[in-house]
């Protein structure tokens, strides 16, 4: 079981309907978990598509939590509060998560986000986490973006088709792998696919 903390995950889409175990909004005023926004949709996909096409886990079960708004924003304290859900979610066979995933991140780290990681760790989860966009084309120059710079997360950057680093993708110390993350094709909102860096 992977929870995505995003924007939600639509969970309609024929490759992705069969393997979402649930989900939850921590947005506030917002209820369902229905991604507004596609990115969400593009992550899952990219993890567990199991259809049109296939993500690289495609027998893996989606947690989608939503803690990103239609626009792609959120707060600390909403994501804090979906790592601490997912830690916590049992399926109705006693499933539990394994991964989590969280393709955000910003320059500001937080203390109780940072906590609810720690936790999760210790509770035998795997937090992988976006090095975030804000690179500058040179791998000599370090862009620091929370929470993959903590170090109990796994700090995953970009790479485009010819194994180069992504001129957008954030670059430290800290990156411990990278994947291809430039026109990766995936699902979307509506049934779509869509190539998104």
């Amino acid at each position: 079981v992977v929870a995505i903390l995003d924007t939600g995950v639509d969970y309609t889409h024929p490759d992705l309907e069969k393997n979402i175990v649930g989900g939850v909004s921590l947005v506030p005023g917002v209820k369902d978990f229905m991604d507004e926004n596609g990115h969400g949709t593009h992550v899952a996909g990219t993890i567990a598509a199991n259809g049109g096409i296939l993500g690289v886990a495609p027998q893996a079960k989606i947690l989608a939590v939503k803690v990103l708004d239609s626009s792609g924003s959120g707060s600390s304290m909403n994501i804090s509060r979906g790592l601490a859900w997912a830690r916590q979610w049992r399926g109705g066979n006693g499933e539990r998560v394994q991964v989590i995933n969280m393709s955000m991140g910003g320059p500001i780290p937080d203390m109780t986000m940072h906590d609810e990681i720690k936790r999760a760790v210790k509770a035998g989860i795997t937090v992988v986490c976006a090095a975030g966009n804000s690179g500058d084309g040179n791998p000599d120059t370090s862009e620091i973006s929370y929470p993959a710079y903590y170090r109990e997360s796994i700090a995953v950057g970009a790479v485009d088709l010819q194994t180069g680093i992504a001129n957008f993708s954030s670059s430290n110390s800290r990156i411990d792998i990278v994947a291809p993350g430039v026109e990766t094709y995936s699902t979307f909102p509506g049934g779509k696919y869509v190539k998104l860096s």
